[in-house]
């Protein structure tokens, strides 16, 4: 990825970083993390608690700024954008959502198996914001 001059995306991937580090008041929360995604395919981020997986993550969507490092999103640089600018360019994150259901009545019962598809959607979405096949 590194080359003469700016970073430069491929055709072929979608998000691209270089160098990426947040630090927090001298704790490195991610470490220089460079990563290629190809367009269409599926990664997941996997860790320990601690390892720096969610911070990541809203480093890639902005929700924080990097301490040093460049993102690139579909051959844009991103890296000084606001969250919602980088949204409307089609990198968004969810979150995953833990819920104790009440006892159902019938139509609850119902309810609750007519949307089973769609959960199971976000949670499958979840795994992997980065993913796009545009």
């Amino acid at each position: 990825m590194r080359d003469e001059g700016p970073l430069r995306m491929s055709e072929d991937m979608i998000l691209e970083t270089e160098d990426l580090t947040k630090e927090f008041a001298g704790f490195v929360a991610v470490n220089g993390v460079s990563l290629r995604v190809k367009r269409g395919t599926i990664h997941a981020l996997i860790g320990p608690n601690g390892a720096g997986k969610t911070t990541c993550f809203n480093l890639l969507t902005k929700f924080l700024s990097p301490t040093r490092g460049r993102i690139l999103f579909k051959g844009q640089d991103i890296t000084a954008m606001q969250p919602a600018d980088v949204a409307r360019l089609g990198l968004v994150r969810s979150f995953q959502i833990s819920a104790v259901f009440p006892a159902y009545d019938r139509a609850g019962e119902r309810a609750h198996r007519i949307a089973a598809p769609a959960r199971r959607l976000v949670r499958f979405l979840a795994v992997d914001v980065a993913c796009s096949t545009i």
